[in-house]
């Protein structure tokens, strides 16, 4: 199914494939800080990041199969939006503005600490 898609829908693939693994990576710091309310909120807000990016994709495809380069969750949301960042913003679905947006969020609160 992935020869069907667009240039821009590959490059949304891929990014929601990357939010995806950062869920992973934040559930997993999520469950070893088990009181630790920011790591909640992180994974809060990355599964939030995914579903808001599973609804501009056709169904059936499949979330899982990216590999970021870097390690921990901040280095794969990062790539997420270094991946949507690469076509011009007109070419993806109406909506991805806003999931841009709120990647930039997320991503400018974990850097500050606010979510590690």
């Amino acid at each position: 199914m992935d020869a069907d898609l667009t240039a821009a829908q590959r490059s949304l693939l891929r990014a929601t494939q990357l939010i995806h693994v950062a869920a992973q990576r934040a559930e997993t710091q999520a469950a070893r800080g088990l009181d630790d309310l920011e790591a909640v909120l992180l994974l809060g807000a990355v599964r939030t990041l995914g579903w808001q990016a599973m609804v501009l994709l056709p169904e059936g495809l499949p979330l899982i199969g990216a590999v970021p380069s870097g390690v921990g969750c901040l280095a794969a949301l990062e790539e997420a939006e270094q991946e949507l960042r690469a076509r011009p913003i007109w070419e993806y679905p109406v909506g991805t503005s806003a999931l841009v947006v709120a990647l930039c969020d997320a991503i400018a609160t974990t850097r500050a600490g606010a979510w590690l």
